[in-house]
């Protein structure tokens, strides 16, 4: 089984990645992450790229969550991202 993500993202000029679209049920959508939502940073990492957050959230141990930095309404907030399976 491989876990699901389940969020679609598309990089910004500069650095960041804005969320498209979110899964029902997803690992982003337990992680609160909504569209419209800009993620700053992933385990201390600027995204420069839509894979960076894919292949972070791939190669991250069972059980170790990411800690996600969002951008929403001018406020900046830490989530976590764990697998679900």
């Amino acid at each position: 089984a491989q876990a699901t993500l389940g969020v679609e993202v598309r990089p910004l000029r500069g650095a960041g990645l804005e969320v498209i679209r979110v899964l029902p049920g997803s690992s982003a959508a337990r992680a609160g992450l909504l569209s419209g939502d800009i993620i700053t940073s992933i385990d201390g990492q600027v995204p420069q790229r839509a894979a960076a957050l894919a292949r972070a959230y791939q190669q991250a141990g069972d059980g170790r969550p990411l800690a996600i930095v969002v951008a929403r309404g001018g406020q900046h907030r830490v989530t976590v991202l764990e697998k679900s399976w």
